[in-house]
């Protein structure tokens, strides 16, 4: 009895074995159970189906994988694989031939990865039709199914962020940088086509989307709601249209490892207003904080070599640069167009600009206190008493004061000061109020 026994916990020790550890085998010599003993060899990358991850034998025991796992998904992504969970909520009709679906625009989707279904309601999706995702700002991937036949027109146009594409349509061959196939992978930095093997290369964390290529990783969206951010310390790269036409964000810290802040990165953030460019940074790309209206203050760390001239174009509050770069020197021309205030590598500069408690943006130039901008909550604003001027475009498209007060203190009004206040109802001036520039109030068509 004690026999039977040992033969068969042998027995179930050597299959958990075979179970748990399994990467040594035994190779077939021709029929005997023994020979050279064998260490299996996987992918380095992730191989997936629609329930786990796993990774694939490379040796000739294909059938072999190991690390399999169920997903772990943030969203309709599993952030271990980058497996994508059909999206749900796309708005489909029939094709021309009625045999199949055509994805014809996002419906109720909100997937910043869009996997299309490769069927609904029982036939193949064939085809994406014109115009169905243009102006869709989030989407950063996108997977094709393998019967799609065709994309229409502006299918992906303006889909700035969308970096990746994974086609697995057996029918279409998408390039990168090509307008063709509705622009689909026309901002690809990576493109997949049906046989091509998948590696993942994003992370998402916090709103934050990277993607790492093996030499750096880039900072593509964020899609999260804070209003101050401290960008995340693995970062190397700000892409284009990272924070593009983001009306949220008030405060950026960039970390001290990026390079590079690329084209349109921070392009039209109404809210932002103030940036410290780190020392490591080398290149400033074109329009990279064009038209952020409420930016007052930048500073340049000493690593930057280049800056396009029209990176901070159309930022009329820009009223202070400090410049810590030997490399570069500002001017009021391009960049310096509307400062009051230019440091170029001088280490005894002092800020001159201050935010109070109320969202106040004062300016002292040690002979008087200009209001540069008011980025406050109340839709009814009293102007500190300290302010002795109110500067050129201070409150300029503000579309949600309604009530202003001008206590005595400000002698002047600068151009355009108020104008396209949509809301504005009421102004009080203060009897101080000597001087009154152009355009002050215009269209305040409100203002009685």
């Amino acid at each position: 009895m004690k026999s039977v026994l040992s033969k068969l916990s042998l027995f179930v020790f050597a299959l958990t074995a075979t179970l748990f550890f399994g990467t040594a085998c035994k190779k077939d010599d021709g029929g005997d159970n023994g020979g050279p003993s064998h260490t299996h060899t996987y992918e380095e990358a992730w191989s997936y189906n629609d329930t786990q991850h796993f990774k694939k034998a490379t040796c000739e025991h294909t059938a072999e994988t190991k690390d399999g796992a169920s997903h772990v998904l943030d969203g309709n992504t599993c952030s271990v694989c980058g497996y994508l969970k059909e999206s749900v909520g796309l708005e489909y009709e029939l094709n021309s031939e009625e045999n199949g679906y055509v994805v014809i625009g996002l419906g109720t989707c909100t997937d910043s990865f869009v996997t299309i279904p490769s069927m609904h309601e029982g036939k193949p999706v064939t085809g994406i039709g014109e115009g169905a995702f243009s102006n869709y700002k989030t989407l950063t991937r996108v997977e094709i199914p393998s019967g799609v036949k065709s994309i229409g027109a502006s299918a992906f146009a303006n889909c700035n962020r969308l970096v990746e594409v994974i086609n697995k349509s057996q029918h279409i061959t998408v390039t990168k940088g090509e307008y063709a196939h509705g622009g689909v992978a026309l901002y690809a930095l990576e493109v997949f086509n049906a046989n091509d093997t998948y590696v993942n290369k994003f992370t998402t964390d916090n709103g934050y989307f990277t993607y790492t290529d093996g030499e750096d990783t880039s900072l593509i969206a964020y899609h999260g709601n804070n209003t101050e951010l401290t960008l995340p310390k693995t970062i190397t790269k700000i892409h284009k249209y990272a924070f593009d036409n983001n009306d949220t964000i008030v405060r950026v810290e960039i970390p001290n490892v990026v390079t590079d802040i690329a084209y349109h990165a921070f392009y039209d953030c109404d809210k932002l207003t103030s940036v410290i460019i780190p020392d490591s940074v080398t290149h400033i790309g074109e329009n990279a904080f064009y038209d952020c209206d409420n930016l007052t203050g930048a500073t340049i760390g000493s690593g930057v070599t280049d800056i396009h001239s029209s990176a901070f174009a159309s930022c009329y509050k820009l009223v202070e640069i400090i410049n810590h770069s030997p490399h570069i020197t500002i001017t009021n021309d391009y960049i310096g167009y509307y400062a009051l205030s230019i440091a170029n590598c001088d280490n005894s500069y002092a800020t001159k600009l201050t935010t109070d408690e109320n969202g106040f943006i004062v300016y002292n130039d040690g002979t008087e206190k200009l209001l540069i901008s008011y980025v406050g909550n109340n839709n009814t604003v009293t102007v500190p008493t300290t302010v002795t001027k109110i500067h050129n475009k201070a409150f300029y498209n503000n579309d949600f004061i309604v009530i202003v007060t001008i206590n005595d203190g400000a002698t002047a009004i600068g151009d355009k000061a108020f104008a396209d206040c949509s809301n504005l109802t009421n102004v009080t001036l203060g009897s101080s109020v000597a001087s009154i520039g152009d355009e002050a109030f215009y269209c305040c068509y409100k203002l009685v």
